[in-house]
């Protein structure tokens, strides 16, 4: 894969997975406040909206790219010092730690990737 394309079919998928699992612990979150009444549902509303607008694009414009130069330069390592294998095991590790993050948010529910003082 050509290091032009891997923004366009790597990182921002990836950096989009990552903002909506953020986003299912910070809903937990607010749903649990919303349970104990502190906020209406019209704030709660206008709060998620917000956060995925202000989300959406700080992952677009900040996040993607930062994250771009990040992995070229584990791309170029791990292909230095492991070749292809090194390629592999990179990109594997990276959607292998994604998978388990969403395994744990909707099998297990997303109050457990939060530590036990936060539940």
């Amino acid at each position: 894969m050509k290091m032009k394309n891997i923004r366009t079919y790597l990182i921002l998928p990836i950096c989009l997975l990552v903002l909506n699992a953020v986003e299912e612990i910070i809903i937990y979150k607010m749903q649990s406040l919303h349970k104990l009444g502190v906020l209406d549902q019209f704030t709660l509303t206008a709060i998620l909206v917000l956060m995925f607008a202000v989300g959406f694009s700080l992952v677009g414009n900040t996040l993607a790219p930062r994250a771009k130069k990040a992995l070229e330069k584990g791309h170029k390592n791990s292909k230095k010092n492991a070749g292809i294998l090194g390629i592999s095991l990179f990109y594997g590790g990276m959607f292998i730690a994604i998978f388990v993050t969403y395994y744990v948010i909707y099998v297990m529910g997303p109050e457990f990737m939060l530590p036990k003082g936060f539940r």
